[in-house]
């Protein structure tokens, strides 16, 4: 997804900011939009926001803002992992993540086969990014718009 692309880009450049929400309502994402973050973290680890609400809170975001939506997961898990991924978020923050291991396992868990094992689901994913199902597979295998993985 070009939104990947752009966040990379950025690091490349210089530091990014991000905006770290802890609040589980859209009105406040779609406020905290205009501020202009190359980058807005949905805390669901910490934050208020089950995945439905951060769900809500990525449309938001999308509809005001070409910033890149991360989230930080509740823990290290294929499942919860899958879902964000699927509805659109462009990565993933995951806390303790203490070993090669589960480091392993957390970058499985975003990579389609045959780098990784994460369930083929991404409807809403596809949906934002033109529609086909070829191409969205091509740009998650591609190095320059996979996941973002943070640990």
């Amino acid at each position: 997804s070009c939104q990947m692309s752009v966040l990379r880009g950025t690091w490349s450049k210089r530091a990014a900011t991000a905006c770290w929400l802890h609040a589980a309502d859209e009105l406040t994402i779609e406020v905290l939009a205009q501020v202009k973050y190359d980058a807005y973290v949905v805390d669901a680890q910490h934050g208020m926001s089950q995945v439905a609400d951060a769900v809500r809170q990525l449309r938001a975001l999308q509809a005001m803002s070409q910033a890149t939506a991360l989230v930080r997961i509740t823990e290290l898990s294929a499942k919860e992992i899958g879902s964000y991924l699927d509805a659109g978020f462009v990565g993933v923050i995951c806390p303790m993540v203490n070993t090669k291991a589960q480091a392993q396992a957390l970058v499985s868990a975003c990579r389609y086969a045959p780098e990784g094992d994460r369930s083929w689901g991404p409807t809403r994913a596809v949906l934002k990014s033109g529609g086909s199902l070829p191409a969205y597979y091509q740009s998650m295998i591609d190095s320059s718009s996979k996941p973002i993985v943070l640990a």
